[in-house]
């Protein structure tokens, strides 16, 4: 029997060695003022070198110490980040190019908020390309439900009523990737679709949601008494 392949790809880390032996300038962060484009840096997590784009080498220093407000930051990004998130390949990481630069921007929770109103401002610039859509879905679907919360619900909301059907269906698997409480409460307020194999995959998640749902609420009652 063949060996199972694994779902992601998977590095072995540095040792202490090795990262002792990757040249300095490799690992050095230069100014982006004076550079256009890309520049190789390595990645001391893997030891690979790559080209990263300027997004890496800015240094927020210089953004907050200047007049820009957070938001007028996040529109400066859009062009990068939404090229690098049209090129994404999604199929077998969940750590790639387009989350990293997102977590970059967020910085933790310290931006959450921001990201999160700049995110449906893109949905809402870009609805009309479904491919972007399908890609915007398939990114927040890499990272766990609370790290958007609300924000992933309104952009599945949105997603599920679409004119494409592709980007529905997108939206559906979203929805069923996360399967939790919320988002079953959340499909209550939501008519199936009308083509018919969308609308089958609508009720069997909704099914097997109501299932689950079901599930947890005996257990809470089994551990109240």
């Amino acid at each position: 029997m063949a060996a199972k392949k694994n779902k992601y790809r998977q590095y072995p880390p540095l040792t202490p060695s090795q990262i002792r032996n990757v040249e300095p300038k490799q690992l050095q962060i230069f100014d982006i003022s004076v550079f256009n484009g890309t520049k190789p840096v390595a990645d001391t997590s893997t030891g690979i070198v790559r080209s990263q784009s300027s997004f890496w080498l800015t240094s927020y220093r210089k953004v907050s110490e200047s007049n820009f407000t957070y938001e007028e930051y996040l529109n400066q990004k859009e062009p990068e980040f939404v090229d690098l998130l049209m090129q994404e390949d999604f199929s077998d990481s969940v750590r790639n190019e387009t989350t990293i630069y997102l977590s970059r921007l967020r910085k933790g929770t310290v931006h959450k908020n921001d990201v999160n109103i700049w995110l449906e401002k893109l949905y809402l610039t870009h609805q009309n390309n479904s491919f972007f859509i399908m890609q915007l879905l398939r990114m927040i679907r890499c990272f766990s439900f609370s790290y958007f919360y609300p924000s992933c619900l309104t952009l599945a909301g949105l997603a599920v009523h679409h004119e494409s059907d592709f980007v529905k269906s997108e939206a559906l698997s979203l929805l069923d990737h996360w399967g939790n409480i919320d988002v079953f409460r959340y499909l209550n307020y939501h008519e199936p679709p009308e083509t018919p194999w969308l609308r089958h995959k609508y009720l069997a998640i909704k099914d097997s949601l109501e299932r689950y749902a079901a599930i947890q609420e005996d257990r809470r009652n089994t551990v109240g008494r």
